[in-house]
């Protein structure tokens, strides 16, 4: 009997261990699942349709503070880079430029040098497919991408009034 007991209880084991986890972790996952709507992917079931991702939400900023504009060009920037050399489709390089350009704008630079090589390079990479960023190509729209992010550092420190970064 007490054999018995004992093998019943390990049967349940890893079903209580699973019920706990999801129900500790039910409200992440809830927001994960909730993303979620049927779509034209055809199951047994019916079809799903996934929501917009987070890539494809709009992020608002143009602040009022250039600091925070400032702060978001960089981050774009290095965010564009990133994906680039890790071999991302031209969905997210064109994400990246796409918010570069906002952020460019937001903190004044329109009608400027490095305005025109992110537009080209927008131009560029929304004219090719996936299967043509080869990585000599990843390379040099890295290199200019990055040329950007050293004027833009030039500009902002000339703005500061101080021609060094600060080391911290």
């Amino acid at each position: 009997m007490v054999k018995t007991i004992i093998e019943f209880l390990r049967v349940l084991a890893w079903p209580v261990v699973a019920l706990v986890f999801f129900f500790a972790a039910r409200r992440p996952l809830s927001a994960l699942i909730s993303g979620l709507r049927l779509r034209s992917a055809p199951t047994p079931w019916g079809s799903f349709e996934f929501g917009p991702s987070l890539l494809d939400k709009e992020r608002v900023t143009d602040s009022a503070d250039p600091a925070e504009n400032l702060y978001w060009l960089g981050h774009d920037l290095m965010w564009t880079v990133d994906v680039t050399l890790r071999g991302a489709g031209r969905k997210f390089i064109l994400h990246g430029l796409g918010h570069s350009l906002q952020n460019l704008r937001a903190v004044g630079l329109s009608d400027t040098p490095q305005e025109e090589i992110l537009t080209k390079l927008q131009d560029k990479v929304s004219r090719m497919l996936d299967t043509e960023l080869d990585e000599s190509l990843r390379n040099s729209l890295v290199r200019e991408v990055q040329a950007v992010q050293q004027d833009v550092g030039r500009l902002a420190a000339t703005q500061k009034g101080d021609s060094t970064p600060s080391r911290h």
